[in-house]
């Protein structure tokens, strides 16, 4: 579907938005034409993260559409995370800032229905996580080595409490990502969650492997201090190789 290029851009200036940016859309599905209008004008950077857009009825104006139509638009780019709908006197629909975790639940929910084994997502994760380590190692600051100690001494208290879950390891593992300051890792990582904490609970080995691999966490956070990436992805490699041995096929 293509959005009706023949008429007339419409409108003022209204807040932070240029609305002569939107046009009308040709009739069809038009919530879907007024979503791609609005992405279009995102990925160009027309429409910037803060940007407030104009009000539901000055929308309707200016696409030619029904208040459903907008609201479904509206809706659609906000359960993607492109748009913030805020209530109140100064609430409406803004550009959102840019964040990793809502881009990558489309993704993360097709991977937990796709019904990949154990030993796939451990696969994957080899060649992101031990990809990543060089560029986690040159570009790790000082607040993300002491977030990741931080990490692991709230692990060893949970180790003692016996409250230790997949979903600690997997916090760890995506702390370690975001140090390689890569928005595309830390994207893929964010998408590999919550397969990954499924896949962690299947292949959970006795507790002496348990705590091996706390250790590992402690060993790879001081390699990553000091900046020696061959210690830090050997140890990656032994910590992610026992997991592969315990996944099924």
């Amino acid at each position: 579907m293509t959005i009706d290029q023949s008429s007339e851009p419409l409108g003022k200036a209204i807040g932070q938005v240029d609305s002569t940016m939107f046009e009308r859309v040709a009739p069809g599905r038009v919530s879907t034409l007024i979503v791609d209008q609005i992405l279009r004008l995102i990925q160009t950077q027309d429409l910037e993260p803060g940007d407030r857009l104009p009000s539901e009825r000055e929308l309707c104006k200016l696409f030619g559409a029904s208040r459903t139509s907008v609201r479904e638009a509206v809706r659609v780019l906000e359960s993607r995370g492109l748009l913030e709908v805020r209530v109140g006197a100064k609430g409406g629909a803004q550009v959102a800032s840019p964040a990793v975790e809502k881009a990558s639940q489309g993704v993360s929910d097709m991977l937990a229905t796709a019904a990949i084994s154990a030993k796939a997502v451990t696969e994957a994760r080899m060649i992101i996580e031990l990809g990543a380590i060089p560029l986690a190692v040159e570009r790790a600051t000082e607040e993300d080595i002491e977030r990741l100690r931080a990490m692991c001494m709230r692990f060893r208290q949970e180790y003692e409490d016996a409250t230790y879950t997949s979903a600690s390891s997997a916090e760890f593992h995506l702390a370690l990502l975001n140090c390689a300051k890569n928005p595309a890792l830390s994207l893929l990582g964010y998408a590999l969650r919550e397969p990954m904490e499924s896949s962690l609970d299947e292949t959970q080995g006795p507790g002496v492997s348990r705590a091996r691999g706390a250790l590992e966490h402690e060993q790879i956070v001081d390699a990553i201090e000091e900046r020696d990436g061959e210690l830090a992805r050997a140890i990656m490699t032994k910590h992610l190789t026992r997991t592969m041995r315990r996944s099924t096929s």
